[in-house]
């Protein structure tokens, strides 16, 4: 019982550790944003070939999410967590040395698929450990990404303007290589081996089942609104709305300020309600705060709508996690987790390019309004055509 509740010591060391690994790999993911106009001016590159170099780290991130499914299945989601700390930890440290855009574009390939390795294994361990209170551990771990993202800008700020944006890179992965040696002595390494071929073959299959193809939707969308808008919101801000650099990095922080206590709450109720209603209210929620942020001519309310957007998007992985975990037969958790991950993240990793183009074209503003439009279409035909279809019926 102690272990079902996720109340034993050993519960709250593995709940500590994969909010600590989860911390960095989104702290390394989204320090990049704010680096970018000073890093497109340094390589001298454009904003379409930026976008491009986040496609790559996304895309690469994505494709990860199944054979590191694959691979808890083989070595144990521990192993795989604690490998690939090292791994991503060493990538980021290398993206420092980029000297062009080639450098740029292998060193954040290096990082896409070391990051990659871990919320696979990590999803499965937390809601294996965690079995009645996943929603509630899952929303922790959101939270604690979302703290990353807080720190993300204030060291890419001060490291930036003391010492140049390359010292980010150097100084971020230490920490990394300290956790990785601090995950292996608490938790150790362990091997719980699935078949490779049974675990493929109905994690396959599981992607036409409704209530997986649902969730894999759902999250193919809100994570092409998340990459989109937040790999661009600090250039937004900066060269469109003519904030000055350092404002537009505290302003990149506010996506995330709200979520840290939001999130682990929506996860909670998301245990005891129907999901896909809140997965609606909140992808409505999040296209309307866009469409403010683009009309708002004064800093509160873009302040606003900014947090408003933020709160939203975050609370969705939880939520629909959660959905998602509860249709997957228990034996293929990790490799099923894994290839909708993979699908679903590798379809919204287009977005940076997307909007890169645009804003090289027209404007970001433009490409914002397209997804505001998306977020909202999508929270409607959730509410509307699944219901019509019955993809879900009576699930939570």
């Amino acid at each position: 019982m102690e272990r079902k509740n996720g109340s034993s010591e050993r519960s709250k060391t593995i709940l500590l550790i994969c909010a600590a690994v989860w911390f960095l790999v989104f702290f390394y993911r989204l320090i990049i944003p704010p680096l970018l106009p000073q890093m497109v001016e340094n390589l001298q590159i454009t904003f379409t070939q930026g976008g491009v170099a986040l496609t790559l780290l996304l895309a690469l991130y994505a494709v990860m999410q199944f054979p590191s499914g694959l691979l808890s299945d083989q070595l144990g989601e521990r192993s795989v967590i604690i490998l690939g700390t090292f791994a991503f930890s060493t990538a980021f440290f290398l993206v420092g040395y980029s000297e062009n855009y080639n450098h740029l574009l292998s060193f954040l390939a290096l990082l896409g698929l070391s990051t990659g390795t871990y919320m696979t294994p990590g999803i499965s361990l937390i809601t294996r450990t965690f079995r009645e209170k996943k929603g509630w551990a899952l929303g922790i771990n959101e939270a604690v990404g979302s703290a990353a993202a807080m720190a993300a800008p204030l060291l890419a700020t001060g490291l930036t303007l003391l010492y140049g944006w390359r010292m980010v890179f150097y100084v971020g992965a230490l920490p990394g290589i300290a956790l990785g040696f601090f995950s292996w002595v608490k938790m150790g390494i362990g091997r719980d081996v699935t078949p490779v071929g049974a675990a493929l073959r109905q994690s396959l299959k599981s992607l036409t089942w409704p209530p997986v193809f649902t969730a894999t939707f759902i999250t193919s969308i809100f994570f092409f609104s998340w990459s989109g808008v937040l790999t661009f919101l600090p250039t937004y801000l900066f060269k469109e709305r003519l904030m000055s650099l350092p404002m537009s990095g505290v302003f990149y922080m506010f996506p995330f300020l709200g979520s840290i206590l939001v999130t682990p709450v929506l996860g909670w109720i998301s245990d005891k309600l129907y999901r896909l209603n809140i997965v609606a209210v909140m992808l409505v929620a999040a296209g309307l705060s866009l469409y403010f942020l683009l009309l708002s001519g004064f800093w509160l309310g873009t302040a606003l709508a900014i947090l408003v957007f933020g709160v939203c998007i975050s609370s969705l992985w939880p939520v629909t996690t959660s959905f998602l975990v509860e249709h997957l037969p228990k034996d293929t958790v990790r490799s099923g987790i894994g290839i909708y991950r993979s699908t679903s993240l590798l379809i919204g990793s287009v977005a940076p390019t997307f909007v890169g183009y645009m804003g090289d074209t027209h404007s970001i503003a433009h490409a914002y309004l397209v997804i505001a439009g998306i977020l909202i279409a999508t929270g409607l035909s959730i509410t509307v055509v699944f219901r019509i279809l019955g993809a879900v019926m009576g699930s939570k």
